[in-house]
């Protein structure tokens, strides 16, 4: 009886007898190909038995069926062929059981990843953005080999040809956008004022979009109000006359609302068009918010005179991705001469694909490959944008990097100050189930990374582990067959290696990849070294608990959110019972270690979304967001006994930790602000000292007793 067997990622997913004929294959919700059943309510290929042979028909499939790569219409199906519905499902077709051939067919499938879903899915995406950017239909996919093997779809390159063909006009339009782009993602990466960034940026939209003047509009660090801060038309700067000619309003509610204006959408409405002031109706402009990280930071308006006809949708998603790179580097606006250095490496890889003599007669192999090392980049961008803690930081860099080159593994290791030796702190590609030893250290100068990073340049070698200055950690770094390392610098100073190893296509590394990591690793430099400035300004540098200020300024956000929206939260305060006795007894460097381990409990107990923090001595607080009286209750029990019940072993010395606890909440006990909130929290923490310790004390549900006035809201906070 013949099997069908589904593949994904080089592995088996199912098994399917064909006990019945025809079978079909249909489409899940979430584009998942399989089987035809009660779920799948359309058709989109089926195998067929005809006089002792199969046969696969494509019925309704939007992407098409493939039969060993080959686009088909309707082709027989032998034992041991490899086939894909819809370019989302991989299968293998067997006549009988043959588990050797599966297992060669599986590692074809998976060394040579091609002609997969994955592959498929691809090239799907890089063609529609192809199409796109430059309005071109890219050519149907086409196979190899005899036509008369199977009934292909028509092929417009089945035909040889002399030399490649011109590219359409708007081939042309689009790869001058895409030029267009990256000419001003060069010139916001290398200019070091913020002067220079507003000033490139308005020219380079002006002169994209067709518009005759712009503006742009920042938030005042003192009022938060939006304020011009460049304009400029386009033979140049304009004055601050200029200010007031333009729908500033527009601009404000742009940026209020978090959404792109235009003059069409509000001359469609005439409520909307009566909002924009009688002496602009002529004018046809579009305005945009700048963002990070989901705040507003200001807006950018530009507008022409009404004859020059309306913006287009096109130019509206082209001036939201402009947008969208020039918020961020207006918010850092300290970008170091490093970034001039990825300007020239990412020219000297955009030159390589498009040659100046010919770039209107690229190939769409050539443009695929070029989009996705685009894409890859622009992914790093957007993603470094949302993520907050430095772990985070170093995995998505070192994930995006692995997916760009190519390769099997990665690894990032970052500069120990303190012992001038590199750390492990991320690493790709290796069995998860297995555990990694971040322990892992290399001097600076030892093995190849090592080398990277003290003379400061990439380094690549294509021998592996046969390379006498190879230095093997496990094993299985004896199947090392090239290893590219490129060291991470900001300011001239040396932070770290990035390690790549062995290219899944079997290939070593060049110049090409060197220039394309080193390109990566100048901004992930940056960035590591902001986000590990960021942990050191926010957390305890002993307990790794985040410091007073910083619970402070999350708790007022709380209390606004908790005021504003609706929802609860709620306040733990604890102290280290009897702590000054067992400085007095052990000593403060035993101190230290208790304080330690307690906060590892304290960190081991929380939610992802509950802020834990050193207060100040042996005083810790816990803000517990969307929590009530009673659940911050359980929670405060189960923490007291934990560290009741955890022995804290110093120096051939066991001792016994306990904590009080005091617990409040908002709106349950009536705070009306944060700091009347800690008071109540830290009133019932001095109960629960005064009644004995060990034990946890809740804030009554009443008001605060007019005798004991709360402190003013500009308290001082205690010392971090």
């Amino acid at each position: 009886m013949p099997i069908i067997i589904g593949v994904s990622d080089g592995r088996e997913t199912s098994e399917q007898n064909l006990d019945k004929s025809p079978i079909v294959f249909g489409r899940l919700a979430k584009s998942d190909v399989c089987v035809k059943n009660s779920q799948v309510s359309r058709r989109h290929a089926q195998i067929v038995a005809e006089g002792g042979d199969y046969y696969i028909q494509d019925l309704d499939s939007s992407n098409g069926v493939y039969v060993n790569q080959l686009a088909i219409v309707r082709s027989k199906i032998s034992h041991g062929d490899t086939f894909n519905v819809g370019g989302v499902a991989d299968f293998i077709f067997l006549l009988h059981p043959d588990p050797a051939l599966t297992r060669d067919l599986l590692k074809k499938l998976k060394s040579s990843p091609e002609g997969t879903s994955a592959a498929y899915s691809m090239r799907k995406t890089v063609k529609q953005l192809v199409v796109e950017v430059t309005k071109v239909t890219p050519p149907a996919e086409t196979g190899e080999g005899p036509a008369a093997a199977h009934e292909t779809l028509p092929s417009p390159v089945a035909a040889p040809a002399a030399a490649p063909p011109a590219a359409p006009s708007g081939a042309a339009s689009g790869l001058g956008d895409l030029e267009g782009l990256l000419q001003i993602s060069y010139t916001l990466n290398s200019t070091l004022s913020l002067k220079q960034v507003l000033e490139t940026l308005l020219g380079k939209v002006l002169e994209i979009l067709k518009a005759q003047r712009g503006f742009i509009l920042l938030k005042s660090s003192k009022s938060r109000e939006l304020e011009v801060k460049f304009a400029r038309d386009k033979d140049g700067p304009l004055d601050d006359s200029s200010h007031e000619t333009f729908p500033r309003n527009v601009a404000v509610q742009a940026a209020a609302d978090g959404i792109t204006l235009d003059s069409s959408r509000l001359k469609d409405d005439l409520g909307s068009l009566n909002f924009v002031d009688r002496r602009f109706h002529d004018l046809e402009f579009i305005v945009t918010p700048l963002k990070v990280k989901n705040s507003t930071i200001g807006a950018l308006y530009v507008d022409r005179p009404g004859a020059a006809g309306p913006f287009s949708r096109r130019d509206a998603l082209y001036f939201e991705a402009l947008c969208h790179q020039a918020a961020i580097a207006i918010d850092n606006a300290r970008l170091t001469e490093d970034l001039k250095d990825k300007q020239r490496r990412l020219k000297v890889a955009y030159d390589e694909v498009l040659d100046k003599n010919s770039r209107l007669q690229i190939t769409n192999e050539t443009l695929d490959q070029k989009v996705a090392e685009l894409a890859a980049l622009n992914a790093v961008s957007r993603g470094l944008n949302m993520v907050s803690t430095l772990d985070q930081v170093l995995k998505l860099i070192l994930e995006k990097t692995v997916e760009l080159l190519g390769v099997e593994k990665g690894s990032l290791l970052l500069v120990n100050e303190e012992t001038d030796c590199m750390e492990l702190k991320a690493i790709v590609g290796v069995d998860t189930r297995q555990p990694i030893s971040k322990s892992t250290r290399l001097r600076v100068g030892e093995g190849i990374a090592g080398l990277a990073l003290r003379q400061g340049v990439p380094v690549a070698i294509n021998d592996g582990a046969k390379n006498p200055q190879f230095k093997m950690f496990l094993p299985e770094d004896a199947s090392i067959r090239s290893l590219l390392c490129v060291p991470l610098i900001v300011a001239n100073r040396k932070i770290g290696v990035i390690n790549l190893t062995n290219r899944l296509s079997g290939a070593g590394f060049g110049e090409n990849d060197k220039a394309l990591v080193s390109t990566m690793a100048s901004q992930a430099a940056i960035t590591i070294e902001n986000a590990r400035l960021y942990n050191l300004a926010i957390f305890d540098g002993l307990t790794s608990l985040y410091v007073a200020r910083y619970f402070h300024l999350f708790l007022e956000k709380e209390f606004h959110r908790v005021r504003r929206y609706g929802g609860q939260v709620a306040l733990v305060m604890a102290d280290l019972d009897n702590f000054k006795s067992i400085n007095d007894t052990h000593g403060h460097q035993v101190g230290d270690v208790v304080l330690q381990k307690v906060s590892q409990l304290i960190r081991a107990s929380v939610r992802t979304n509950d802020v834990p923090a050193r207060y100040g001595g042996e005083e810790f607080a816990l803000i517990l967001p969307e929590t009530d009286l009673d659940g911050a209750s359980i929670f405060s029990e189960r923490l007291r006994k934990k560290v009741e019940e955890t022995p804290v072993k110093v120096r051939e010395r066991t001792l016994t930790v306990t904590i009080s606890i005091g617990v409040a909440s908002f709106p349950g006990c009536t705070a009306q602000n944060k700091t009347q909130l800690i008071a109540l929290a830290d009133r019932s923490l001095l109960e629960a000292k005064r009644n004995g310790r060990n034990q946890v004390v809740l804030a009554p549900a009443r008001p605060l007793d007019p005798s004991e006035p709360a402190p003013p809201e500009d308290q001082e906070e205690p010392a971090t």
